[in-house]
């Protein structure tokens, strides 16, 4: 990719109080991520991210679980699977309803079948 620097405009006359205050800066890390919002990773989470597929990632909610897949998911190539816990069980909630529904079908079918 090149960037047409001539092309981005100049910004002058920027005080504090007309930019939105960051909740964290890891001023150890020279980048920030961009999700739907600027994100910097701490330092944990930065070495997660340097980790190598496959992961499992485990954390408590609010950790930077989600953040830190979905900045992993843009470096990825091919084809990709995110699993989540919630989504886990979702899918086998719905597997075990296919299956009740498939096992009722048979029995109706069987009973509506005329005696031999």
């Amino acid at each position: 990719m090149v960037i047409d620097e001539d092309k981005i405009p100049t910004v002058n006359n920027i005080t504090g109080e007309t930019l939105p205050a960051l909740t964290y800066v890891n001023t150890t890390h020279k980048h920030f991520n961009l999700l739907d919002k600027i994100i910097s990773f701490d330092s944990d989470q930065q070495a997660i991210f340097d980790l190598l597929p496959p992961l499992v990632i485990i954390g408590s909610a609010g950790s930077g679980k989600t953040a830190l897949t979905l900045e992993k998911m843009k470096q990825a190539t091919g084809d990709v699977l995110y699993q989540d816990h919630y989504h886990s069980r979702a899918l086998q909630r719905f597997c075990l309803d296919v299956r009740d529904i498939q096992a009722t079908a048979e029995a109706v079918i069987e009973e509506d079948q005329p005696a031999a």
